[in-house]
């Protein structure tokens, strides 16, 4: 009752967003943005409060600011109507669906049915620092199957996240994906298994292919966002000074 109560006032917030005026809100500040985030994660829907807090940084966002704040409202509003058509929904998009409202699942709910065992490369790793929580983001890819995946590890406060391995390690376990219509984040099944680094990508991709597997990822899952591709073979080169490919 308090989601679906917490739901109905965000689709009244964001009717008076658009009858305002974007512009209208980007003066306000980020204090009316956490505003209506607080109250989100005080009805149980802690998913919606950061996305509506992220709308504070969108509005800020440089000349970018009416497409990215536009998009990020209608993402919103879509995700308010999918939640009140639950039931007919997909099943596997239902849980992305629950998941960005606020619900979890924890480890040892994950399916094993949906486990993949090989050799995982350690692509790419990022840690996002927060006001309370750190945020260590881990990208991960099959040797064998080809399949990516995303491990997330949290630090509270003073305390780092547990690093899982370094861009260019390998190991091998079996990962269990979070359910999902386009799964990618997983937790890592012990035992892990160090196995050397990486020395060659597997399943590298053009940008032609790049794009129609994107087109294909939203046409299942429209609230899903970025997700890691190999690309190659390619040449990386600087140029004013950026760098290109």
């Amino acid at each position: 009752r308090k989601v679906d109560a917490g739901i109905d006032e965000l689709d009244r917030w964001l009717a008076d967003l658009m009858r305002r005026g974007l512009d209208s809100a980007r003066s306000e500040g980020y204090r009316f943005w956490d505003a209506m985030g607080a109250r989100l994660v005080d009805a149980q829907a802690g998913g919606l409060g950061r996305s509506v807090r992220a709308l504070g940084s969108a509005a800020t966002a440089g000349e970018a600011w009416p497409h990215l704040l536009l998009e990020g409202s209608a993402r919103l509003h879509l995700l308010c109507e999918a939640y009140r058509h639950l039931d007919e929904l997909p099943e596997p998009l239902r849980d992305d669906v629950r998941s960005l409202i606020g619900w979890t699942t924890r480890e040892d709910e994950l399916d094993s049915a949906d486990s993949v065992t090989d050799r995982w490369l350690v692509v790419g790793r990022r840690v996002d620092e927060g006001v309370q929580v750190i945020t260590a983001r881990t990208y991960l890819l099959g040797e064998t199957s080809g399949r990516f995946a995303l491990h997330l590890a949290f630090g509270v406060d003073m305390a780092p996240p547990t690093t899982l391995a370094v861009p260019g390690q390998a190991f091998r376990a079996t990962l269990a994906f979070y359910p999902s219509a386009t799964p990618l984040r997983a937790a890592v099944r012990p035992v892990l298994v160090p196995d050397g680094e990486v020395t060659a990508l597997p399943a590298q991709i053009g940008i032609d292919e790049v794009v129609r597997l994107h087109a294909e990822r939203l046409a299942t899952n429209p609230f899903s966002g970025s997700a890691p591709v190999a690309v190659g073979p390619v040449v990386p080169v600087f140029s004013d000074p950026a760098l290109r490919i």
